[in-house]
């Protein structure tokens, strides 16, 4: 998601970048469609992420990360492909799921790719671990389904939990955004 306002002509990662006013949000991919051009100022996300099949956001304590809400981000944010953060040493975050990426294979080009569910029949305990590498979201009290970053309805949820946190707190699945479950680990 960036800002921008109806009439400038670039995004923005900051909502006031440059003394802007009344900027709203907009997703990265509606704002680069309208012809709106990266802030520079705000290292606003390049419009080539659009095209990148993996991109992950970095902290300052140089990890990598699969959402900025993630609790264990750190300082300042930054988006960029996941080969990008490979090459320059950023570690994956096993809060929001980001350990599942591992490397692919030593000296090829495709630095990373999603690490491969077994295949064959999953326990239940074999899927629980599973699930404690894949990040949802909601809210401890007063939420009663969990939800995936982007869903639309999380309201107040935008604290990330390991789908296994949710499981065992009771949690349901947002029949809007359909965020991942046990079945979807198989």
């Amino acid at each position: 998601m960036v800002y921008h306002t109806t009439n400038g002509r670039l995004y923005h990662t900051v909502e006031n970048c440059s003394g802007m006013r009344g900027a709203a949000l907009y997703s990265l991919e509606g704002s680069v469609a309208a012809g709106f051009k990266a802030c520079s100022k705000c290292s606003a996300p390049a419009a080539s992420l659009l095209e990148e099949q993996y991109v992950v956001w970095t902290d300052a304590a140089n990890a990598y990360h699969t959402t900025d809400e993630c609790a264990a981000f750190f300082g300042s944010a930054s988006l960029m492909a996941l080969s990008d953060a490979a090459k320059a040493g950023y570690a994956p975050c096993a809060k929001c799921g980001a350990a599942a990426y591992a490397p692919a294979g030593a000296g090829t080009e495709e630095l990373f790719a999603p690490t491969p569910v077994p295949t064959g029949t999953l326990s239940r305990d074999e899927l629980l671990e599973l699930a404690k590498g894949v990040a949802v979201y909601y809210s401890k009290t007063g939420s009663k389904s969990y939800h995936t970053a982007d869903c639309e309805y999380k309201f107040d949820a935008k604290n990330a939990h390991t789908l296994y946190e949710a499981i065992q707190d009771g949690k349901g699945v947002c029949g809007i955004c359909h965020p991942p479950t046990l079945d979807s680990l198989k």
